[in-house]
């Protein structure tokens, strides 16, 4: 078996059992969710501070992080 073909053998059977989708939106959620508690860290804020300055609530920010 080929390296290069691992990763469209797997996309492909996520395609055919109509879960590709899904584990792509899950997978981009955690990435952005990864990307703001970074964010946070680094800037040392709060959830609280961070959803004021991006303009949404804290539970809205709590769903995401």
């Amino acid at each position: 078996m080929k390296k290069e073909h691992l990763g469209s053998e797997f996309d492909g059977f996520l395609r055919e059992e109509h879960l590709l989708e899904v584990s792509e939106a899950t997978a981009t959620k955690r990435m952005i969710a990864f990307q703001i508690a970074r964010e946070m860290r680094r800037r040392r804020l709060t959830k609280s501070e961070m959803a004021n300055r991006m303009k949404t609530s804290r539970p809205a920010l709590e769903r995401f992080a």
